[in-house]
């Protein structure tokens, strides 16, 4: 009996030491001490999970350039050993005949480590935080911080660790520029009720440098420096009226090594004749009255406002929004919209000054008992990617292509949704379904509109899909239509049929889809697709799974007056424990 305790004792230092000094390449650990006692006092050490597949592809094709090999095997497996509930050590591997790769226990890329203990969780290692827009948001640390909630009332957050590590300069290397190593560290203190909302934050960052070596200042890379403070305060006034603002202000040094200093009342770190501060802020005001809300806002941005705490930030601006949102026909309805006018040039440094009305509107409504209606608008500023949905549906592959489209700026965003339902019953449910969405987009250089690069995009999709209940059967047809106006215009249509069917208490599934579409470059033929699916699989005892996809293509290129086809069969086998 003594020893398997030892023996226990030894496995659970050994598994301890692996997850400190040898953690995987990339995790993070949400630790609850009290929970890992208990779980040492029950004795439950170490738990095992994971799971292997295997796959084999079958691919033949008249294409000369397909630069795809005829057979190609995959070995994919992952395991995951817990210790005392709250340790993992994730181990994975990929095996393939065209290479390998393996992840094993070595020094890590990112490792954070969260103890929590009653209202005080740590955090160790790699890690982000958010205090505020204007301050510090969502940069990652190395280092360690915490955080304190007190009586669900007040949250104190800190951090101190590493923001930036140092780049040598390369003059072979274009890309990545020469950067000081950057320390950072910050502070957090909100206490909110029913009723009122206060906060303050505070943010120091500063590049060490001597982290590289010096550098020619002709490079004009400078050791540099940030504080900034942050304040945010509400209250609600009675039971309709609330108002809220947030104020920041940042103080950035170009160059720390320019000698002529003076103390910052805000820091111990000193300014100089390369310091500059900016402000920004917002306020809000909001109303209630009989179930609907109207808002007013403004915030304001100043010119070159930047913070160290901050991957990307937005500047030189000011918004004059208004915002309502109400519900009609008992709940069921709900109207949500935004608008206002936005301008830049704060400054009046600029040649021009730039304004523009921008809008969001959405509305969700049932019509009756059987329509389901959805419309939304949005001409904000975002990040997205547009995407053609005939990426999709014509690739040739089993598993889902990588997109091809960059992130592009997105400045006109309309969506609709329309299902119609026509029949329900026991036996069966029957929909009509409609999409349309409209994208206009363009690119930015030095924030200037670049007209040739914009993108105009219309999807639209009509369906009309059945379930049958009892015989497990679906089946789904779609149109699908898409148009691009670019430097040309492109127009990608055509319909999608596809059948599905569950067998033995839903342990065995197969399915048949086809397509066909036609692409046309300026109102010219340019290829016509036909794309035949099968799938496959077999369940047994909810860990085994044995599944098949065979996929059939033919291309026809109309302009270059060629065709070509395309086989792909895979067969995979899948375990999990």
């Amino acid at each position: 009996m003594r020893c398997k305790r030892t023996y226990n004792i030894v496995t659970l230092l050994a598994f301890i030491s692996v997850i400190v000094f040898s953690p995987t390449y990339s995790y993070s650990q949400n630790i609850d001490i009290e929970d890992t006692w208990n779980t040492i006092k029950a004795k439950d050490f170490v738990s095992v999970h994971g799971g292997a597949s295997a796959s084999l592809v079958y691919h033949n094709s008249d294409r000369p350039d397909s630069g795809r090999l005829p057979w190609v095997y995959n070995l994919n497996g992952n395991l995951n050993i817990s210790v005392l509930k709250n340790f993992n050590i994730p181990l994975s591997y990929n095996l393939t005949n065209m290479g390998g790769a393996y992840r094993y226990p070595t020094m890590p890329n990112r490792l954070s480590i969260h103890p929590t203990y009653k209202w005080v969780t740590g955090h160790i290692g790699d890690f982000t935080m958010s205090f505020s827009p204007y301050t510090f948001n969502g940069h990652m640390i190395r280092g360690a911080g915490a955080d304190v909630t007190v009586k669900n009332k007040i949250k104190i957050s800190s951090f101190y660790g590493t923001l930036n590590q140092p780049v040598q300069y390369d003059a072979s290397n274009m890309i990545l520029p020469a950067a000081y190593k950057r320390i950072g560290y910050g502070l957090n203190m909100l206490y909110s009720n029913a009723k009122s909302v206060a906060g303050v934050s505070y943010f120091v960052a500063k590049d060490q440098e001597s982290s590289i070596e010096k550098l020619d200042d002709s490079l004009r890379i400078y050791p540099k420096q940030n504080v900034a403070i942050g304040f945010k305060a509400g209250h609600k006034l009675g039971n309709n009226l609330s108002l809220e603002g947030e104020y920041g202000l940042s103080i950035i040094t170009e160059d720390t090594r320019i000698s002529d200093d003076s103390k910052n009342a805000l820091s111990p770190i000193h300014v100089n004749s390369s310091s500059d501060h900016r402000s920004a802020f917002k306020i809000r005001s909001s109303y209630t009255f009989f179930k609907k809300v109207i808002g007013l806002g403004y915030e304001r941005v100043a010119t070159g406002y930047q913070t160290m705490g901050a991957y990307y930030f937005n500047n030189d601006f000011e918004n004059f929004t208004l915002d309502f949102t109400c519900s009609f026909f008992k709940g069921k309805t709900q109207f949500s919209s935004k608008g206002g006018l936005q301008q830049d040039n704060l400054d009046k440094t600029k040649a021009s000054t730039t304004q523009r009305y921008i809008g969001s509107a959405q509305v969700t409504s049932p019509i009756g008992k059987k329509i389901q209606f959805t419309f939304t608008y949005s001409n904000f500023q975002n990040y997205m990617k547009v995407r053609n949905q005939f990426d999709k549906i014509n690739q040739n592959l089993p598993a889902a292509i990588g997109d091809t489209l960059n992130y592009v700026q997105v400045n006109h965003n309309v969506h609709s949704s329309f299902t119609y339902l026509l029949k329900q019953t026991k036996e069966q449910v029957q929909n009509i379904l409609l999409n349309v969405t409209f994208q206009k987009s363009n690119n930015k250089q030095g924030g200037i509109e670049i007209p040739s690069a914009g993108i105009t995009m219309y999807n639209s999709m009509l369906g009309y899909n059945i379930n049958l209940i009892a015989p497990r059967i679906s089946i789904t047809a779609a149109f699908n239509t898409t148009y691009t106006l670019l430097a040309t215009s492109t127009l990608f249509y055509g319909p999608t049929v596809s059948v599905n069917k569950r067998l033995l208490k839903d342990k065995i599934g197969v399915g048949l889809s086809t397509s066909y579409n036609r692409a046309e470059s300026d109102n010219m033929l340019q290829s016509q697709i036909v794309n035949l699916r099968a799938n496959a699989s077999f369940t047994y005892m909810k860990r085994h799974t044995l599944s098949t996809i065979l996929l059939y293509q033919f291309r026809d290129h109309v302009s270059k007056r060629t065709s070509d086809t395309d086989f792909t069969g895979t067969l995979t086998y899948a375990y999990n424990f």
